[in-house]
């Protein structure tokens, strides 16, 4: 078990610096659903509506 997991971070971190090499600088940017979702809400607050 121990063993699969540490193999499984191993590859999460390799497929990382790839898309790091592929595209530097790249910034992150939300989906415009989520961010307005984000916005309309405080931080925590329990969604009500969608």
């Amino acid at each position: 078990m121990g063993e699969a997991r540490r193999a499984g971070g191993r590859a999460v971190r390799a497929s990382i610096e790839i898309n790091e090499g592929e595209m530097p600088r790249a910034p992150i940017i939300p989906e415009p659903s989520e961010f307005r979702r984000r916005a309309a809400r405080p931080l925590g607050a329990p969604l009500i509506s969608p």
